[in-house]
């Protein structure tokens, strides 16, 4: 196991370990389709731009309904410093109650192929920044599987399936918040520059 790996291992127990400590939690369901769009400038740097909505579902109201929340524009620069390891910084607009947000995103991303499909790992940190509220700093740590619905590797114009499991860390104002999310995709791979997801959102 890469030191990398062992890392991500540490993150994912740390964050397990805080989910066992909590005695409650908000849970929040809904939906949240993206489509992807990348492009490669070269070997090791590409853009990769993502579009996704989310709708929550609301099981309070009488008569249970989703609910449109936000959209997120995310683009991001990706550097390819090795085989199966990768760093990104980027940017993301969130519209969302008639106000805008922005994001700044520097994350490292690493990957262990498998026979069929790969373990993804992700450490990011982000900040944010909103007219209507004071900055929010967050450390998070993903966790996921892709992996194609025929065959061993994902192809044009083939569906696959995404699992992936956040742990979160927000900060505001002297505050600090745990939150956690599955999300499971199924996705459809146009070209290997583009893709539709869509999942609910836990």
């Amino acid at each position: 196991m890469s030191s990398l790996q062992s890392i991500g291992v540490f993150i994912a127990a740390f964050f397990l370990l805080i989910a066992i400590d909590c005695h409650s939690q908000e849970v929040q369901q809904g939906t949240i389709p993206q489509l992807i769009i990348s492009y490669a400038i070269s070997k090791e740097v590409s853009v990769r731009s993502s579009l996704a909505s989310r709708q929550t579902f609301n099981s309070e109201k009488s008569t249970s309904s989703f609910e449109y929340e936000l959209t997120d524009w995310t683009t991001l620069l990706s550097l390819k410093t090795g085989i199966d390891y990768s760093i990104q910084i980027g940017y993301l607009l969130r519209l969302e109650e008639g106000h805008q947000v922005h994001r700044s995103i520097q994350r490292a991303s690493f990957a262990t192929p498998l026979n069929v499909g790969r373990i993804a790992q992700r450490l990011g940190l982000d900040q944010t920044l909103a007219s209507n509220d004071k900055p929010v700093f967050r450390v998070r740590y993903r966790l996921g599987y892709e992996g194609p619905l025929n065959g061993m590797i994902i192809d044009a114009q083939e569906f696959y399936l995404k699992l992936n499991f956040e742990g979160l860390y927000k900060y505001q104002s002297g505050y600090g918040e745990i939150e956690f999310r599955a999300i499971p995709f199924l996705g459809y791979e146009f070209a290997k520059t583009s893709r539709i997801e869509l999942g609910p959102d836990y």
